[in-house]
């Protein structure tokens, strides 16, 4: 479904991130660890996030549950996607044929592995009713704020995927939030959605800078980067490899819908209107 913007784009300020206003409404880094589980996490993350600002109460929805019981085939069965990847709008539809209700993850914990689903395990009535698509810069920030955390796939894996190149300018920013430091483009090919093989949550944006530009000097062999400031700024993605990766478990991506590695093409957020949720 087209995304319906909730505010004006006028009134979207140059850095907004989620833990600043309320830090339940970011949930915890999570670690998807040697399992193509992304997908689950990302909507389980997406979804507690979207819950929790929508009616002040913060539950962590369990990714186990989705690589479970998912189903394959178009219909519920004990096969989930597991460990073998999965669709982010799947993995939506299934929670919404199923009541909108999923487990929280204490009593439905992360085991690594593709296990057997169990139905059994109580979950909380999310009060879901669907799902948008926001595929502007507008809509996702609209989205994020509004909303909750966006489900976005991205160009991550490869060898000179963005995450593979991405150091933090420090182990602590004192500017966080309101200045990112140095993030990372793609290029105008990987940024179409075409190559995108990782999906993760955005939970924010702020200025940032990119690098215009790398050289290499003849007698050390040091590498030179000339920065400049990012003129759509960075998202604040966070991912689900542990808080020790990237910066504190986040990363800093150019929001330039041309150089943004794909954030833009598959972005979803769920809806929970505010008469059901309460």
């Amino acid at each position: 479904m087209p995304y319906n913007m909730v505010g004006s784009a006028s009134k979207q300020p140059s850095s907004f991130y989620l833990g600043s206003y309320n830090y339940t409404d970011v949930p915890d880094v999570q670690n998807q660890q040697a399992c193509a589980s992304c997908y689950a996490f990302s909507i389980a993350a997406s979804l507690s996030s979207v819950y929790s600002k929508t009616t002040g109460q913060h539950f962590t929805f369990s990714p186990q549950f989705i690589m479970d019981c998912i189903p394959v085939t178009g219909k519920i069965e004990e096969g989930g996607s597991g460990c073998w990847g999965g669709f982010p709008g799947e993995a939506l539809d299934f929670i919404i044929d199923v009541g909108s209700v999923i487990p929280v993850q204490l009593d439905y914990p992360y085991a690594g592995v593709q296990g057997r689903c169990d139905r059994s395990v109580r979950g909380v009535a999310t009060g879901m009713t669907h799902y948008e698509h926001p595929n502007t810069t507008e809509q996702i920030k609209d989205a994020i704020m509004n909303h909750g955390a966006v489900s976005v796939a991205t160009r991550v894996l490869q060898v000179h995927g963005a995450f593979k190149k991405f150091v933090p300018s420090s182990s602590f920013l004192p500017s966080f939030p309101g200045h990112l430091g140095v993030g990372v483009s793609c290029t105008l090919e990987d940024s179409t959605g075409e190559f995108t093989d990782h999906v993760v949550i955005l939970v924010g944006w702020a200025p940032c800078q990119i690098a215009v530009s790398v050289g290499a000097t003849i007698s050390s062999g040091d590498v030179h980067h000339i920065f400049t400031e990012a003129s759509h700024g960075c998202w604040i993605v966070q991912n689900s490899w542990g808080a020790k990766a990237g910066y504190q478990g986040l990363y800093f991506v150019n929001a330039d819908p041309q150089f943004d590695c794909g954030i833009h093409a598959y972005a979803l957020i769920p809806v929970i209107q505010t008469e059901v949720a309460t």
